[in-house]
């Protein structure tokens, strides 16, 4: 593996590769898949990106947006053949059915933070980069993770814990485009060797141009990975009707809800934060430290967002999880295919929206087994490796170049 990237950059454009799914029964999330990325590949959209200056036409939807659009059809991969990396641990199932995102503690060394998503535990489970579960000292029996009171595991696909010690899990997931609940749930980071559950705020957010929300061939507005740059939170959409993702930032929303917006403890209603008969009763909010407060995420003074789009480019494959190197001078975004690694501006430049994907780009190819195809999670394991984590429970390190 190390010798395909020591390979100089330059082996040639980058390219789709690989079969995105196994061909095991897998579990009812992987089976409902099968058919939408059977239809993708079918039409053509996984056979290829670049190639003398070849790739997909912009999507109409993001021109009329007006969304700023980067050409990447001309980068380079780091290998002329897909990798091939082979697991090398297996994440406990029982306490992680569906690994769906990684974050790292900045405040527990050699502690990842990891979560299932649709339908699984409302639960967050601490592991070691070898796999390994972290449990509290004090821990019951049967012990499966840190409960995260009130809430269901409607579609949890991303979480990001930043220096201050505020964790955001994204209940972003919106395979259907129907959903009109989505929102982030926000809490202190617990102690993993001490906490067993954490009580979050509710911070509802929708995508600011989707209008339509039913099931349609054009599937625009999933949302799988989430990150934290320059003081902003950024999200990576997942198209279901093409390989194109649009990044966009979390900004205040005009139009707030007069209740519920900002809500601790139980949920009034099964999928809690805006459903689509309004918000639910407001409950008691989760109290933050003055340090967390200071330096959170969230737009200042916001009872909801908005994920408005700042850019897009052709992923080659669907957007699935992001990561910030622990310099913060490089940007990770992980499809099925391929790993997408953006160099930073330093320092962040807050008058450019688009700035993490406007750095000089190159794409290392993936052919992960068939039997863990569903790649979904991602974290920097140090500067030079990167850890990634399946819905299948398994674990691969992934080496990458200097910047």
């Amino acid at each position: 593996m190390l010798s395909i990237l020591e390979k100089k950059t330059g082996a040639g454009p980058i390219t789709r590769t690989g079969t995105p799914w196994g061909g095991k029964k897998g579990t009812r999330r992987e089976r409902a898949f099968i058919l939408p990325l059977f239809l993708m590949i079918a039409a053509g959209f996984a056979c290829g990106c670049g190639g003398q200056g070849r790739r997909l036409p912009v999507p109409q939807d993001i021109i009329e947006a007006g969304i700023p659009v980067r050409d990447l059809s001309q980068s380079m991969a780091l290998s002329a053949e897909p990798l091939a990396p082979k697991p090398f641990a297996m994440l406990d199932r029982r306490s992680v059915p569906e690994c769906s995102g990684f974050a790292v503690s900045q405040r527990h060394p050699g502690v990842i933070w990891t979560h299932s998503d649709s339908d699984n535990p409302a639960t967050i489970v601490a592991i070691r980069p070898d796999g390994t579960m972290i449990k509290p000292a004090n821990a019951p029996e049967g012990y499966r993770g840190i409960t995260v009171k009130g809430v269901r595991n409607l579609d949890w696909e991303a979480c990001v814990v930043t220096s201050a010690g505020e964790f955001i899990l994204g209940d972003i997931g919106n395979n259907d485009d129907k959903r009109r609940d989505l929102r982030l749930l926000v809490f202190p980071e617990p102690d993993p060797f001490k906490d067993t559950e954490v009580t979050p705020r509710i911070f509802p957010v929708r995508h600011r141009d989707q209008r339509v929300f039913k099931p349609r061939n054009n599937k625009h507005y999933d949302c799988e990975a989430m990150f934290a740059w320059g003081g902003e939170l950024y999200f990576f959409t997942k198209r279901w009707s093409d390989t194109w993702t649009v990044l966009c930032k979390l900004e205040a929303a005009a139009d707030t809800p007069a209740a519920g917006a900002i809500a601790g403890g139980a949920e009034s209603r099964p999928h809690g934060g805006m459903t689509e008969n309004g918000p639910p009763a407001p409950a008691s909010p989760a109290t933050p430290s003055r340090e967390i407060a200071a330096a959170s995420l969230l737009p200042p003074n916001a009872r909801s967002g908005i994920l408005t789009p700042v850019g897009a480019f052709d992923a080659c494959g669907l957007v699935t999880d992001a990561a910030i190197s622990p310099d913060g001078s490089r940007l990770a975004v992980l499809t099925y295919h391929n790993i997408w690694l953006f160099s930073l501006p330093a320092p962040p430049q807050p008058n450019t929206p688009d700035a993490p994907i406007s750095g000089k780009a190159v794409c290392l190819p993936l052919r992960f087994p068939l039997e863990f195809w569903q790649a979904e999670a991602l974290a920097f394991d140090g500067e030079d490796c990167l850890l990634v984590g399946s819905e299948q429970g398994a674990l691969f390190r992934i080496p990458i170049p200097a910047r």
